[in-house]
């Protein structure tokens, strides 16, 4: 076992030692290649990313569709369904697999045992059952201490699209989790990854293509997750859509779009050679001094980030008050700071009536960036509260409950507003924040310095005592050196939206036709 890691290891190395110029075509764009590689290996910060696999919460209800489930040994049959391949950006339907997961010596000795409908027939008792794997590969567990359990099963080959070649069967292991609220859900996860070296601009990277959070079929598709690696820095933040493939990504002065061949063995990134437009947030006819704003902009094929520089090497962009990006209608998903006011739109999702019932429909794209006039958010649009329940015309029976969930909207752009929040002051001085521990050492290091100026002041005044003077000085001046060196070191740079903040909630009245308030309070923003 050693050694066949240690020959896959420099199998590793001499990959990533091999020529990374890569090959040119007619379009400005060079083509890299890619190898693959286990995504269990996949290094720090990567390995949550692309071997967390898409998951799906397991209820105890069978699915309605199903129409023929095996006969289950335990009472405690955990079921669900999950929908494969499935992207971000693109509301594509996949194909829905049901499965059902059984404890074979009977309830509560873990489920071992996963039924999985491989040709979504509705038949479960047709495909071979998976079991759970004795012993999994090494980093096929995943380390989150907010996991209780996990059992790996045996991989399954699923048929997913091959660019217009047909289908090819993936490999894909099914992991299940229990966490620290005892809800039970079902990962599926990619067991390879491709990994290689790139060079744009100048700068070397090490690119690795996989899948982040969703199977999105083989690697061309737009939802396959591209890192591109700085300095071996695998500590990537979370939870930013840059790793996308569709994402347009600028390094320099230069966009740069990118695709992949099916088996993912082939990486080209080409410079975007479009018009630019500008994208700038401000406030109509209200006195704010600073208007900022970061996230992403996109349509139903790429991503673009929006703002300044990123805050990391590879991370999302620090908040700017206007930025160029390339020319097109888009959606966002974008933090917005108005002097010390926070705000958080993205795509509305809900509807009359229905709770997230948009959530794989098609966005507006009312953000339009056109290259010969600037697209501002200005907020000039009459904010719309949607009603998620009641929906228009629901009655209730005497005595009965009535939930209500509003949202406010922005029905131009079709965005809505999912917090509002103060900053807190101490954090909007600058972009660079002082570590709390070290709030009171500044006025000790400032004191320290104006009592080291003056001891040494007096050192040339008082000639007679000036040696024990200057040993005081000395070591007024150490100390002072010192405390300014750790408070410099307590200097850590911190994009705004890290920055901790004060919600603001709606206050709601609920009244009857005649005026009568039948209740009365704050409510959250969903």
């Amino acid at each position: 076992m050693h050694l066949a890691r240690g020959f896959a290891a420099a199998a590793i190395c001499l990959v990533l030692a091999a020529d990374a110029r890569g090959d040119r075509d007619g379009s400005g764009g060079r083509t890299f290649e890619l190898q693959e590689v286990s995504v269990f290996d996949a290094p720090g910060g990567l390995h949550p990313l692309l071997a967390s696999g898409q998951s799906v919460l397991c209820t105890q209800s069978p699915d309605p569709n199903v129409h023929c489930y095996p006969s289950f040994v335990s009472q405690a049959v955990l079921y669900g369904t999950i929908e494969m391949p499935r992207g971000f950006l693109v509301p594509e339907r996949g194909q829905v697999h049901a499965f059902a997961l059984d404890e074979s010596a009977g309830a509560g000795t873990g489920h071992d045992r996963l039924y999985f409908d491989l040709d979504c027939d509705g038949d479960l008792t047709d495909d071979p059952p998976l079991a759970k794997l004795p012993a999994p590969p090494e980093g096929a567990v995943l380390k989150d201490d907010s996991i209780r359990h996990q059992t790996c099963f045996e991989s399954v080959r699923v048929p997913l699209l091959y660019g217009e070649q047909g289908t090819r069967a993936m490999e894909i292991m099914p992991r299940l989790t229990v966490d620290e609220q005892g809800k039970t859900r079902l990962a599926f996860v990619t067991t390879t990854a491709r990994r290689g070296r790139v060079d744009i601009a100048g700068r070397t990277y090490e690119a690795w293509l996989g899948h982040s959070r969703c199977v999105a079929g083989w690697f061309d598709r737009p939802s396959t997750a591209l890192c591109l690696i700085v300095d071996g820095n695998y500590d990537v933040p979370k939870g930013w859509m840059a790793y996308q493939l569709c994402t347009l990504r600028r390094i320099g002065e230069t966009y740069y779009s990118f695709s992949a061949t099916p088996a993912g063995d082939r990486l080209t990134a080409r410079p975007y050679t479009g018009e630019l437009g500008t994208f700038q947030v401000q406030p109509a006819g209200h006195n704010v001094r600073s208007a900022r704003v970061s996230g992403m902009l996109a349509s139903d094929r790429v991503i673009v980030a929006v703002g300044g520089p990123p805050v990391e090497p590879y991370g999302s962009p620090r908040p700017a008050s206007h930025c160029r990006v390339p020319v097109g209608d888009y959606w966002g998903c974008l933090d917005i700071w108005l002097d010390d006011l926070y705000a958080n739109v993205m795509p509305t999702t809900h509807a009359d009536g229905g709770l997230r019932a948009r959530l794989r429909a098609s966005h507006g794209r009312g953000i339009q960036i056109r290259a010969d006039k600037p697209f501002v958010f200005d907020f000039s649009n009459r904010p719309q509260v949607l009603f998620v329940s009641p929906s228009v015309g629901e009655r209730i029976s005497v005595g009965g409950e009535l939930p209500v969930y509003a949202v406010l909207t922005d029905p131009v752009l079709d965005l809505m507003f999912i917090d509002i929040a103060r900053v807190r002051r101490d954090y909007l001085s600058s972009e660079v924040f002082w570590h709390r521990d070290y709030r009171l050492a500044r006025p000790a290091v400032a004191a320290g310095i104006l009592v080291s100026i003056f001891l040494w002041g007096v050192s040339v005044v008082f000639r007679s005592k000036r040696r024990g003077i200057i040993r005081v000085a000395c070591a007024t001046t150490i100390l002072a050196t010192a405390g300014a060196l750790a408070f410099a070191l307590s200097l850590r740079e911190r994009s705004f939206a890290e920055a901790e903040h004060d919600s603001v909630s709606p206050l709601v009245t609920i009244a009857r036709s005649n005026g009568e308030i039948v209740a009365q309070g704050s409510m959250p923003f969903y």
